[in-house]
């Protein structure tokens, strides 16, 4: 995973590095329904806006259209709302109606000093919403550090904070990292799946929602591997049983790795190549799942045989990552609940 200055997530590269090892067709490709609010951009020096597409691919609707970084967009769970980042001088975390209507920000702070909250997921049941932040309000001399966990209700108010991490970590780059963050919440609503270096090395926990319980999932299986020794981007599938992640090397490159909700059961499912850990290596990382828990949707650089080269592009697969696809060509479905079930709508024409 590779690390940009305030969205703390994957900087997806063009260079080709080969063709990636794709899994067998082990089951025929799943019948894709939904729709996906993803965001139109990669680049944080250039404005991003966020749209709503068919998970077949045909375009629905724009969200926004402004010059704002508008990323990390999820659903609510009933469809209706729409939360997302914006990194700017206004910054934050805000919602708005499915529709792009009636937006808002939910940490504001005061004196208009920006907010530097990001990776918003709402709580199942609407009424949570469970993000990361820095406790000072705004991070440090190196914004890799000190990020947090925090729930605050759905109209911004009540915010609190879930963890408190102590323990520093180094990626691979030599960067000190020290966190909690990429929280989302369990179909239930009872538990909190996040990323942390509480252990030393960028791992997977899981809490109870209150924040007591606080238990690691992943563990460094193989430092030298494609597949760690970090990990991050967590979400549980539909039923619960399952956690999709980021398996790799943060701040670098990574792979899509797939668990039981206990730990157990790891299974990898792509294999971008490592190349002695160059700065160009392709990524696949910021996995979601379909609502119906057939599929997982994640962003990835790696080796397009429909192209002939490597390009940044959202690509899909079934659960046990056979048929590795291009989904969306130009957008990128980042949030932890980017894709819900809905009819799909019709089109309007191009993004």
């Amino acid at each position: 995973m590779r690390i940009t200055v305030w969205f703390l997530s994957a900087t997806l590269c063009f260079a080709a590095a080969g063709l990636p090892r794709i899994a067998p067709a082990a089951t025929p490709p799943a019948a894709l329904s939904g729709i996906i609010v993803a965001s139109d951009s990669t680049v944080e020096s250039a404005p991003a806006n966020l749209y709503v597409q068919n998970a077949d691919g045909t375009f629905v609707r724009t969200l926004t259209n402004d010059d704002n970084w508008n990323r990390n967009a999820g659903w609510s769970y009933d469809g209706t709302k729409v939360i997302w980042e914006i990194r700017n001088s206004t910054g934050g975390i805000w919602v708005m109606n499915a529709d792009g209507t009636h937006r808002k920000e939910l940490t504001a702070r005061p004196g208009g000093a920006p907010s530097y909250a990001f990776g918003p997921a709402f709580s199942p049941d609407g009424t949570h919403v469970v993000y990361a932040d820095y406790p000072k309000g705004k991070p440090g001399s190196n914004v890799l550090v000190g990020i947090e966990v925090y729930v605050m209700k759905s109209d911004g108010k009540a915010k609190r904070r879930l963890t408190k991490t102590t323990v520093d970590g180094n990626t691979a780059t030599g960067e000190v990292i020290r966190w909690a963050e990429r929280p989302a919440y369990s179909p239930d609503g009872n538990k909190i799946v996040y990323a942390s270096t509480q252990s030393g090395n960028s791992e997977i926990w899981v809490m109870n929602s209150d924040g007591t319980g606080q238990t690691q999932l992943t563990f460094n299986v193989n430092g030298n591997g494609p597949e760690g020794p970090d990990a991050n981007f967590p979400s549980f599938s539909p039923d619960g049983t399952k956690i999709v992640f980021l398996c790799g090397w943060e701040t670098l490159y990574g792979n899509i790795c797939v668990m039981n909700d206990d730990g157990s059961g790891r299974t990898q499912l792509t294999f971008n190549p490592d190349n002695g850990m160059m700065m160009n290596e392709p990524s696949s990382d910021e996995p979601a799942w379909s609502p119906d828990g057939s599929s997982i949707m994640f962003d990835s650089d790696q080796y397009d045989p429909n192209l002939g080269y490597a390009a940044a592009q959202t690509w899909v697969m079934n659960a046990d990552g056979s048929d590795q696809r291009v989904l969306i060509s130009h957008l990128y479905g980042e949030g932890r609940n980017p894709w819900i079930n809905a009819p799909a709508a019709a089109p309007h024409g191009p993004p």
